[in-house]
C-alpha cells in the first residue's frame, strides 16, 4: 500500500510539473518574426550551397577536360 501511494504521489508530482511550468506557451510576435527570418535565411543559405556544389561539378568537369586536352597535347596527339 505504501509503495502504491508512493508512485501515485510521484505521478501526481510529475504531471502537475508538466501541466504547469512546463507547458509549451504561444510564441510571440517578435519571436515568430525572427523565427521566420532564420528559416528563410537557413533556406536562402541551403539554395547558395546547392548553387555552389553545382558550380564545383561543372569546374571540376571543365578541369579535368582541359588537364586531359593538355596530356594529349604534350604526347603530341
Amino acid at each position: 500500500m505504501k509503495k502504491f501511494i508512493s508512485i501515485a504521489s510521484l505521478f501526481v508530482f510529475v504531471a502537475g510539473f508538466i501541466f504547469s511550468g512546463c507547458a509549451v506557451k504561444g510564441v510571440t510576435p517578435e519571436t515568430q518574426k525572427e523565427l521566420d527570418e532564420a528559416k528563410t535565411a537557413c533556406e536562402a543559405a541551403e539554395d547558395e550551397a546547392t548553387s555552389l556544389e553545382n558550380e564545383l561539378k561543372n569546374l571540376e568537369a571543365e578541369k579535368a577536360d582541359k588537364e586531359a586536352k593538355l596530356e594529349e597535347l604534350k604526347t603530341g596527339g
